[in-house]
C-alpha cells in the first residue's frame, strides 16, 4: 500500500498500519523521499531498521549524500529510545519541543517544513500504549505549522488496541490506512 503523494498534504497527521515490516520500511522511506523532493527536512524514528541501514538505502536509492544532509540537519535519524525514551519513559513536552525545534530550524535554513515518520512498536514493548494513545489524541488531525507526520504501527500491535483506542486514533489522524 502506498498513499498517493497528493493525498499527503503539508500538515496532515497520518497513521499507517502494516502487516509486513519490510513494507512498512519501504513505504516510510518512499514517504520521506517525497518530503525531501518537496524541500522538507526529515526526521525518522525507527526500530525496524538500523540507522546505518537507512543511510545505506538513502544513499543507494535516493542518490543523496546522507552524511552531509545529517550534518546540516536536513535528515535526523533516531531510534525510539533516543527520541521518545531518553529518560526511560516518554516525555511528551520534550517530544513536542524537539519536533517544533526541528521544524523551526528547517524553516530557518530555507526548507519548506518538516516531514517525519515515527515507529510506535517500542510503546507496545515497553508498556506505554495508554500514554501513546493519549499523546496521539492530543495532536491535531492537521497541523497549522509545516509539519507532516506519519505514525507507523504494526498490525499485530494495532490489533491489541481496544475499540475505544482505535476510535481515538481515527479521530486524531487526517488519513488512516491499513495494509
Amino acid at each position: 500500500m502506498t498513499l498517493p503523494p497528493l493525498q499527503i498534504e503539508v500538515g496532515n497527521h497520518t497513521i499507517a498500519i502494516y502487516s509486513d515490516t519490510d513494507q512498512k520500511v519501504d513505504h516510510t522511506l518512499t514517504y520521506l523521499k517525497e518530503g525531501l523532493e518537496h524541500n522538507e527536512a526529515l526526521v525518522l524514528i525507527t526500530a525496524d531498521i538500523t540507522k546505518d541501514a537507512v543511510r545505506g538505502r538513502m544513499t543507494r536509492e535516493w542518490g543523496v549524500d546522507v552524511e552531509e544532509l545529517e550534518e546540516r540537519g536536513d535528515i535526523v535519524l533516531q531510534t525510539p529510545d533516543e527520541w521518545y525514551f531518553r529518560d526511560g519513559r516518554p516525555n511528551w513536552r520534550r517530544t513536542d519541543a524537539m519536533f517544533l525545534a526541528l521544524q523551526k530550524d528547517a524553516i530557518g535554513r530555507g526548507r519548506s517544513g518538516l516531514r517525519g515518520a515515527g515507529d510506535t512498536r517500542l510503546f507496545f514493548e515497553k508498556g506505554y500504549v495508554t500514554d501513546l494513545i493519549d499523546y496521539e489524541s492530543s495532536l491535531e488531525r492537521r497541523f497549522s505549522i509545516s509539519f507532516t507526520p506519519l505514525c507507523t504501527y504494526s498490525k499485530a500491535d494495532f490489533d491489541k488496541l481496544s475499540s475505544d483506542q482505535v476510535r481515538r486514533l481515527r479521530e486524531c489522524h487526517y488519513h488512516f490506512a491499513v495494509t
